[in-house]
């Protein structure tokens, strides 16, 4: 059989992939079937998508299958380009990651990718991409000076001189970035479940710069609030930059790894 036969129904035997009495177990996909998001290139539309569909719509008039259509929700991706053109070794435009890793790091890479464009749209390579995204994850890193810096204010007595006036300035910031906190927590969660991974991103520096903000006027108050919000630029940056991320939460502290432990 032609391999447009085989890929319009293999994910109905990926539900049950060690059932011998036929194609798939019915119980099995009637269990995890529908898929809830496809993610592909567009030119599957054309093919793939076409026949899958069609092949779920037969099953189903004969009874194997409870639903009609295979794919709930369906995400094209963009292309990269560079020089304006789809990126192919024939055309020798192409980027050796393995060069980007081994200068910058995985989760620099990936971070860049991801801040550069929309998933759905084409991405024009730019190498200051790169650059940019490591300078970040290093300033995110660095909140971890602040946070050494304001506990140690606290254990040596320091905060016992501060004015009135300066006290309730601390205690303004303070609502401030707990607020920021609080949106950007929000913000993320809805753009990373609506594949918006570049203003998710976006939401997460802006976080950060909000804590460099208010990291100098609040060193008598803040210990607590200031690790709260480094924590969560830490669990939401996660999923971007995973190494980094599970690095830093272990620097602060924390015992098991950010997977299994964090909670925002």
């Amino acid at each position: 059989m032609t391999t447009f036969i085989d890929s319009s129904w293999y994910f109905l035997r990926f539900c049950s992939p060690k059932f011998d009495k036929g194609p798939f177990d019915e119980e099995e996909t009637a269990y995890w079937m529908p898929v809830d998001q496809y993610i592909g290139g567009i030119e599957h539309a054309v093919l793939h998508l076409l026949y899958s569909r069609f092949f779920t719509k037969f099953l189903k008039d004969i009874g194997s299958l409870k639903f009609k259509e295979p794919f709930q929700k369906l995400l094209t991706q963009g292309m990269v380009l560079k020089d304006g053109e789809v990126m192919s070794k024939s055309r020798g435009n192409i980027v050796d990651p393995d060069l980007i890793i081994e200068n910058y790091g995985a989760d620099t890479m990936r971070l860049s990718i991801l801040f550069a464009a929309p998933p759905e749209t084409e991405l024009e390579w730019e190498d200051r991409g790169t650059e940019g995204a490591s300078k970040f994850l290093n300033r995110v890193a660095r909140t971890r000076e602040f946070l050494n810096k304001i506990v140690n204010m606290h254990r040596e007595g320091f905060a016992d001189s501060w004015t009135d006036a300066s006290m309730e300035e601390s205690k303004t910031n303070i609502k401030m970035l707990s607020r920021k906190t609080h949106q950007t927590i929000k913000k993320v969660t809805e753009d990373i479940e609506t594949f918006k991974f570049n203003t998710a991103i976006s939401s997460i520096m802006e976080l950060v710069n909000e804590i460099y903000r208010v990291s100098d006027r609040v060193l008598e108050l803040g210990p607590p609030e200031i690790k709260k919000a480094i924590e969560t630029v830490v669990i939401l940056l996660s999923p971007f930059a995973p190494h980094i991320a599970e690095e830093m939460w272990k620097g602060l502290g924390n015992e098991k790894g950010i997977f299994e432990e964090a909670r925002i």
